[in-house]
């Protein structure tokens, strides 16, 4: 890809492919590079969601920079406000919307099933879901029961999805997705209901003015002015996982057979980062005869993975502790 720029075709999407290539590479300098090429002389805001992604895997990135390009991200995607809105609570339901592209076999519907499924059972909520995807599986199906109204929203463009939010008089409308792939962040800068809130499917703040609160977990939160939006901090929990319809057997624990414990860590390697490591590697040392299993395609890389072998080195944890697979059935392993 890189070759293809240098004889003069000069496109912006492509230069944001690299720089997520880098990224999953560990090559973070050079992502950089070309994510700065990327936003230089476009003005797409998916090139700026692509970038502010990626920025959660970054330990250190300047935060007045993040929200500069956030400003720009709001500014792109819809200049035109919606200021009026069509609600009236006396004669009707308090509607709360969910926006997101993983109303599907993915750890965001089961963060949220549970909650749904819960508000559901409150007579004056009206509880509608915008999905930003065109795939659909038994989660899907699932999910659509429990809400009152549930609309494919991926072939719709942003002032469609403005409008339509503005007609169904939404007085709530949560985001699920942050910066993440399927996100509609640029239908939330229009502000088309009068409550914006994100929550579950990105820890990091939008950056954005128009989104009002941000749901986090009090253990995690650090420190308050990270975040454009207001802070709601849960006490108890910030969120649950759904079992109801997830069918596995409960057996006998490896434990007793291998007479080791194995911790398991299931995510995309870019979701880990050194102080996380170092913490698990103070565990692994802490608890005798212990292991670590990570799972996940991201580990098909060998610099990844030999990344990862040198870290746990530097803190004083053998290679023979840790266990890597490339993905596969997450269930047999």
């Amino acid at each position: 890809m890189e070759k293809y720029l240098q004889i003069g075709n000069d496109s912006p999407d492509i230069s944001a492919n690299i720089a997520q290539a880098y990224f999953a590479t560990l090559n973070f300098d050079k992502g950089l590079e070309y994510f700065e090429r990327t936003i230089k002389d476009n003005f797409s805001e998916k090139n700026y969601a692509k970038y502010l992604f990626s920025t959660l895997y970054l330990e250190d990135f300047n935060k007045s920079k993040y929200f500069n390009l956030s400003s720009k991200f709001s500014k792109l995607s819809n200049k035109k406000k919606v200021s009026t809105y069509k609600v009236d609570l006396k004669n009707n339901d308090l509607i709360i919307g969910f926006v997101s592209g993983d109303f599907r076999e993915h750890a965001v519907s089961y963060q949220i099933t549970g909650l749904i499924r819960e508000l559901r059972k409150f007579h004056d909520l009206k509880l509608f879901a915008y999905y930003n995807n065109s795939y659909e599986d038994n989660k899907t199906k699932e999910l659509k029961s429990y809400f009152h109204k549930f609309e494919n929203i991926f072939n719709m463009n942003d002032d469609e999805l403005i409008n339509k939010i503005v007609d169904d008089r939404v007085n709530i409308l949560i985001d699920l997705s942050g910066y993440s792939s399927l996100n509609r962040l640029s239908v939330f800068t229009a502000k088309p209901a009068p409550l914006q809130i994100t929550a579950f499917g990105f820890l990091k703040t939008t950056g954005l003015e128009e989104v009002d609160y941000i749901l986090l977990d009090e253990n995690i939160l650090i420190d308050e002015d990270d975040f454009k939006e207001k802070v709601l901090k849960i006490k108890e929990i910030w969120s649950t996982l759904d079992t109801t319809n997830i069918c596995f057997k409960t057996e006998e624990l490896p434990q007793k057979i291998n007479k080791y414990i194995t911790f398991g860590a299931f995510n995309n390697f870019n979701k880990l980062n050194e102080k996380t490591l170092k913490l698990w590697s103070e565990i692994l040392r802490n608890v005798p005869e212990s292991k670590i299993l990570f799972n996940n395609y991201s580990y098909e890389d060998s610099k990844v993975r030999d990344f990862l072998y040198s870290v746990f080195k530097k803190n004083n944890v053998n290679k023979d502790k840790i266990l890597i697979e490339n993905g596969g059935n997450r269930e047999k392993i």
